[in-house]
C-alpha cells in the first residue's frame, strides 16, 4: 500500500532530537498503471508519472518524501506522520494501524478469493491470488488452505542483475549499486522496502540478504483491474548530519470535516 488513506490526526508536532546521522538515498522514480475499465470491456486507461523520491535513513525512523508529501515511519514513537507538501498539513496516526489494518485486509482479500472461485468467476479468483494479495500488502498469509499454496518464485541472475519470476512473468529485477550502506542502517532500507515499494516479502528477504542498495530496482503489482509497474534508479547516496524526520514549524494538524472521528 504505497499510498495512505488517513482518518485520524494529533494537535502536538512530533519533537526529536535537532541532528542525528542519516543515510539519504535519491531516487528517479518513473511509475505507469493499467486501469482497464470495471466492466472489462472498455479501452484500458494508461497513467504514468515521473518524479524523484528522497529516503532518509535514521537510526528510529524511515523518511519516504516526494513531491506531494513527506511520510514519516516514526519507530521510537511508534506514529506514522504524512505531510501534505502543498497545503502544510499532516496526520498522525499509531504504526499499529498500518499493520492492522494489512493483516485484516490480507485476510478479506483471501475470502474474496475463495468466494470468486467457489462462484466459478476464475478471472476473478486469480486477479485475487495469494502471490497477487501478499505482494500488493507487502506481507505473508500466515492463515492458508491447502488449497492456496505459497507462491512459486523463480530467481534468474543476469549478469549483475537479479530477476525474480512468478508464473514465468519478471514481477521484480534488482541491479545492486556500487555503494554499500553502513550496516547500522541497513535494516531502515529493509523497512523502505516493506512499507514502501510493493515487492513480495519472499523477494523482499532475498533482495536483503544481498546486503546492497540498488542501483536500479523494477517491480510490478496487480489489484484487480490495476497493474503498476515502478522502475527505480538511484541517483545519489550519502551519510549526513541531518535529521529528516521533523516537520515543519507552521505544519498544521489536517481537518476532516466528513469524518466523524
Amino acid at each position: 500500500m504505497r499510498r495512505l488513506v488517513l482518518a485520524f490526526s494529533l494537535l502536538a508536532l512530533p519533537v526529536g532530537p535537532s541532528v542525528a546521522a542519516e543515510c539519504v538515498l535519491t531516487f528517479a522514480v518513473a511509475m505507469d498503471s493499467t486501469i482497464a475499465s470495471p466492466d472489462g470491456k472498455g479501452v484500458p486507461r494508461h497513467e504514468s508519472r515521473n518524479y524523484t523520491e528522497t529516503v532518509a535513513l535514521g537510526a528510529d525512523y524511515l523518511v519516504v518524501q516526494d513531491d506531494q508529501q513527506k511520510i514519516v515511519y516514526d519507530f521510537a514513537a511508534r506514529r506514522l506522520r504524512i505531510l501534505d507538501l502543498h497545503n502544510a498539513t499532516y496526520d498522525d496516526l499509531s504504526l499499529y494501524h498500518v499493520s492492522s489494518f494489512l493483516e485484516y485486509e490480507l485476510m478479506n482479500r483471501d475470502a474474496q478469493r475463495h468466494a470468486f472461485r467457489a462462484a466459478g468467476i476464475k478471472e476473478w479468483g486469480d486477479l485475487l491470488s495469494r502471490f497477487n494479495i501478499e505482494t500488493a500488502l507487502h506481507i505473508e498469509s500466515r492463515r492458508v488452505s491447502p488449497e492456496s499454496p505459497a507462491p512459486a518464485i523463480e530467481t534468474v541472475k543476469q549478469a549483475d542483475t537479479y530477476v525474480f519470476r512468478h508464473e514465468g512473468n519478471d514481477v521484480v529485477r534488482f541491479t545492486p549499486a556500487d555503494q554499500t550502506l553502513p550496516a547500522g542502517f541497513h535494516h531502515r532500507f529493509v523497512n523502505y522496502l516493506a512499507y514502501s515499494c510493493a515487492i513480495h516479502p519472499r523477494i523482499r528477504r532475498a533482495i536483503a540478504e544481498t546486503g546492497a542498495i540498488p542501483g536500479e530496482l523494477e517491480f510490478t503489482s496487480r489489484e484487480v483491474n490495476n497493474r503498476t509497474t515502478e522502475k527505480l534508479r538511484l541517483l545519489s547516496f550519502a551519510v549526513t548530519e541531518t535529521d529528516s524526520s521533523t516537520l515543519p514549524v507552521d505544519a498544521r494538524p489536517a481537518e476532516h470535516p466528513d469524518d466523524p472521528f
